[in-house]
């Protein structure tokens, strides 16, 4: 079924503002104020732009429900709520349901609304994470104007298991913190936050780690996680820590585990990366949808999005929630 897709409001012009030095604050480089008559260089408190919010983000498209449905039923794959889910599983309403109520509870806690970003959406511009930087930028495109899609907790399942994994580590790791990181970027074209989840960051050692649940171990680091982690170490550098001396991705399977370490990038990488970054921030807020460029084969194959026309020539499949790997972002 074709996926209605919704468009994004225009992001006016930005003001030319001299690019803020780097800081130690949640943010770095705060926007300048949007739809004012006048240029205000004066940017406003980091504070409130990730204060709690009290209505959902500017891109919902449903109306707001103080309870709303969560996600579809696994057995009648109707939507349905947490509380109302949680009390059919308690009593054993549809017994061929595997799921009981403590995988539920971490489903729904893994899936809880991050105050942080919905504090940035209030701001009125849009907000890009570090999974949507990379890989194909037509999905991209697609996925920041694309309604919630419900999915059954089975479909939910790989991403839950990456946060049972991350939960764990986070409570037994030595000096490594996890933290979500933000930075605005823009230009005289287009302007975004964007942020990211770091699993592990260890300031004293200034060492950057993440962590991807994977059924398959891989030969060698894959191209998009490579892309994610120098993504990682430009927003630390953006937040004032400065680029990691080293940078560890760990490959967790149910059987094994497997790390790879990654030359941490340069200043002049960094720079560059910035560039780049730049022109795919652009290409995802133009008016209109760019070209495919999946960088991998299974992209186009479980991609969500119906409508994309790489998707349909190479037959994919709706299911597109069903991921190689899990890991927070």
């Amino acid at each position: 079924m074709t996926r209605r897709v919704p468009p994004v409001p225009s992001v006016p012009s930005v003001p030319s503002v001299p690019q803020s030095p780097i800081s130690q604050s949640p943010i770095s480089s705060p926007p300048p104020p949007r739809n004012t008559n006048t240029p205000n260089t004066s940017p406003p408190a980091a504070c409130c732009l990730l204060s709690a919010p009290k209505e959902p983000p500017m891109n919902t498209q449903t109306p707001y429900l103080p309870n709303p449905p969560r996600w579809l039923c696994e057995v009648t794959e109707e939507p349905v709520t947490v509380a109302a889910c949680l009390a059919c599983a308690r009593e054993r309403r549809q017994p061929s349901c595997p799921f009981n109520v403590a995988l539920l509870k971490a489903l729904a806690a893994a899936n809880e609304p991050d105050a942080a970003i919905s504090g940035l959406h209030q701001t009125g511009y849009p907000v890009l994470r570090v999974s949507s930087l990379t890989g194909c930028v037509r999905k991209s495109w697609y996925s920041l104007r694309a309604e919630r899609r419900l999915e059954t907790p089975s479909q939910h399942w790989a991403r839950l298991r990456g946060a049972i994994f991350h939960h764990a580590l986070e409570n037994m790791g030595e000096g490594h913190i996890e933290r979500r990181l933000t930075a605005f970027l823009y230009d005289q074209e287009a302007a975004a936050f964007i942020t990211g989840r770091i699993d592990g960051f260890s300031p004293e050692r200034n060492e950057l780690v993440d962590y991807k649940s994977t059924r398959r171990l891989p030969g060698n680091v894959r191209p998009h996680h490579h892309r994610q982690v120098l993504l990682y170490a430009w927003l630390l550098a953006r937040n004032g820590f400065g680029p990691p001396r080293t940078i560890r991705l760990i490959y967790i399977s149910m059987a094994k585990v497997k790390s790879f370490d990654v030359p941490p990038p340069t200043p002049a990488e960094l720079a560059e990366l910035e560039t780049n970054l730049l022109v795919r921030v652009r290409r995802i807020l133009a008016d209109e949808p760019p070209e495919p460029t999946p960088e991998e084969t299974w992209e186009c194959k479980y991609c969500p999005f119906s409508e994309c026309p790489a998707q349909v020539a190479g037959g994919g499949t709706a299911a597109g929630s069903r991921q190689q790997t899990a890991g927070n972002v």
